[in-house]
């Protein structure tokens, strides 16, 4: 991206993504996906077993479920997503 005064492109930083060359900022990476420092896109960096995403991830195991719950499906995209851990189970 370019912002206002640069004189080069920037990198956008983790959490954000710019999929437009020439643009004046990036956008934040939407809930359910995690986007690593210069993505150009959110595609194939989906949010992964276990972990929560919300807006702005910047790592697929940044957020992980709280212990005691277990993300049983992947792009979660809050807390809410985590389910109890079943009886006669642990879940840490």
């Amino acid at each position: 991206y370019c912002p206002a005064g640069s004189s080069s492109a920037q990198q956008c930083l983790a959490g954000s993504y710019n999929p437009t060359v020439g643009q004046a900022s990036c956008l934040p990476c939407p809930a359910g996906y995690f986007c690593a420092a210069g993505s150009t896109s959110f595609s194939g960096q989906t949010c992964p077993l276990g972990f929560y995403c919300p807006n702005g991830t910047t790592f697929g195991t940044q957020y992980p479920c709280p212990v005691g719950t277990l993300g049983t499906v992947a792009q979660l995209t809050s807390v809410l997503g985590c389910g109890p851990c079943p009886a006669g189970s642990f879940c840490n």
